[in-house]
């Protein structure tokens, strides 16, 4: 078995054999890779569980702070609800959650399980990225903490011996900390690996050969059952597209959920950029997707679905360019946690008005809810 993993980079097994499988009944002949040498994820072959439109999720990411702040109440909750929208993602960073000595923040924890629980009750699905680092931005690109800045790509993916313990090892028990507390949850390991930073080749291998796969375990080990979220490297963007998904395979694990990004055509979404309708720029962007969905089946979902930057009024573009996004997720029965909303109206992509308390964008609410119906 061969998965180029990225850039369609040629790379080799190591010493393989060959198991037979029983899935329904069928014999599958798969290679199994062995634990030393190998740069791949081992795969058991097709999806055999088709993805069904009512287990996809669309909904909105939201900032992790205002899940302990006291910003989200009942009411949104239910508001979202009732314009059909199923599910939340919020996003925490490790270091707002576990402090520099291994100690947790108790109180934080205590807030965003009472928020968990009024999401859920008003019918809605939690979805939780845990985050690593936004940029390393330091030269030993080993270790950083709290107010200083984040942990880093590398001190996890690299393993690497710093503050005290090795990096992979303090976040897989971050993650079995995390996964013990809230079993209600869908959780994403590790949301966007290596933002902004650029990995070697040796990284990018012992992220998806040892990293992966041990953050994936370390979760199913508490949840045994629920689905988990797959996120690539750089969300598996090669220049604008999907383009990890042209070579990859499913995992072994057959609840997962396959996470990419943005899919916005000609990169409308950044700095009020108009797009020209050129069908093309939607063909590439989407090529990915369309390959892994038609080829396997697996379940897809956008984890920073088209974060449009706007304030006032929004160019028919750009909205255009949306809406074809949308049908296009739609067509590939992909999920996507549109980016983003905020109670406190933070960042340009704020999916609110500023001008009222709780209501979307008018343009946004249309293209969103029509793409769910």
């Amino acid at each position: 078995m061969w998965i180029a993993v990225e850039l369609g980079a040629v790379r080799h097994l190591g010493a393989f054999g060959f198991i037979i499988l029983l899935s329904n009944g069928l014999g599958i002949i798969s290679p199994v890779v062995g634990s030393q040498g190998s740069d791949y994820i081992s795969s058991y072959g097709r999806i055999t569980h088709p993805h069904t439109r009512a287990g996809i999720y669309r909904g909105f990411a939201s900032f992790g702070q205002e899940w302990w702040d006291g910003s989200w109440e009942v009411g949104y909750f239910q508001e979202l609800k009732s314009l059909g929208f199923n599910a939340l993602m919020p996003t925490f960073w490790w270091a707002q959650i576990e402090n520099r000595d291994g100690t947790y923040q108790e109180a934080r924890l205590a807030a965003i399980q009472k928020t968990i629980t009024m999401a859920k009750n008003a019918g809605l699905e939690v979805i939780v990225g845990w985050r690593v680092s936004y940029e390393d931005g330091v030269a030993d690109k080993s270790w950083q903490w709290g107010s200083t800045g984040y942990p880093t790509h590398d001190y996890v993916n690299r393993n690497l011996q710093w503050g005290g313990e090795y990096g992979r090892t303090r976040y897989l028990d971050f993650l079995d900390a995390m996964s013990s507390r809230f079993p209600q949850i869908v959780h994403i390991p590790w949301q966007c690996p290596y933002h902004r930073e650029g990995p070697s080749d040796t990284d990018r291998s012992v992220f998806y050969s040892t990293t992966m796969p041990e953050m994936i375990q370390t979760i199913r080990n508490n949840i045994p059952d629920s689905p988990i979220v797959f996120v690539p490297i750089h969300q598996g963007l090669l220049g604008v597209e999907a383009g990890y998904y042209h070579d990859a395979e499913p995992l072994d694990d057959t609840n997962v959920i396959y996470g990419f990004g943005h899919m916005s055509p000609g990169k409308v979404e950044y700095d009020r950029n108009t797009w020209n309708y050129d069908m093309s720029q939607v063909d590439e962007v989407f090529e990915g997707i369309k390959i892994f969905r038609e080829t396997y089946d697996a379940p897809m979902m956008s984890v920073e679905y088209f974060p449009l930057e706007w304030s006032g009024s929004i160019d028919q573009s750009r909205l255009d360019a949306l809406e074809e996004s949308l049908r296009r997720m739609k067509t590939y029965d992909a999920g996507w946690m549109y980016w983003r909303i905020s109670i406190k109206h933070i960042g340009a992509n704020d999916v609110l008005d500023p001008n009222y308390d709780f209501e979307i964008q008018h343009d946004l609410l249309s293209l969103l809810q029509g793409a769910i119906t």
